[in-house]
């Protein structure tokens, strides 16, 4: 990491990549129910390569095992850098700025969704952002020291 930014936007791209993750799962687990008749609101289609659903319930099985594995591994990362991201904003002096930076770093929210929450137009969020993060380049020290 180069800066504050950099890690911060890390921190960010991590949330997202998790969400996605969560995503697959739940389609693997949804795929899984409708092959073992758990879901009879889908279409049904007759016929196909093998009449043997064993292999693919194998395949959805192990698929799902790895988005757990995948999603327990990136969970252990992400919440030790959510939780030293969180302590490097609260360090912002403006509570306004603070909370631009927690609502699109920590919860990943887009600035058109922040401007609703703090009652501002997108060029005030994006400006007072901007102040935030200057002001966390001149605070905090980076790289972080050992």
């Amino acid at each position: 990491m180069d800066s504050v930014k950099d890690f911060l936007e890390m921190v960010y791209k991590e949330g997202k990549s998790i969400s996605l993750l969560k995503r697959q799962y739940e389609d693997a687990r949804k795929d899984l129910q409708f092959i073992k008749g758990l879901d009879y609101s889908r279409p049904h289609v007759t016929g196909g390569e093998t009449a043997d659903l064993s292999c693919k319930l194998v395949a959805i099985e192990c698929e799902q095992e790895r988005y757990i594995a995948a999603l327990a591994c990136q969970l252990e990362r992400y919440t030790a850098d959510r939780k030293r991201a969180a302590a490097i904003i609260s360090r912002v002096s403006n509570p306004i700025s603070r909370v631009i930076l927690q609502c699109h770093y920590l919860q990943g929210m887009k600035y058109e969704d922040i401007c609703g929450v703090v009652s501002y137009e997108q060029a005030q969020v994006m400006r007072l952002r901007g102040q935030g993060m200057r002001e966390l380049e001149m605070v905090e020290t980076w790289p972080p020291p050992s």
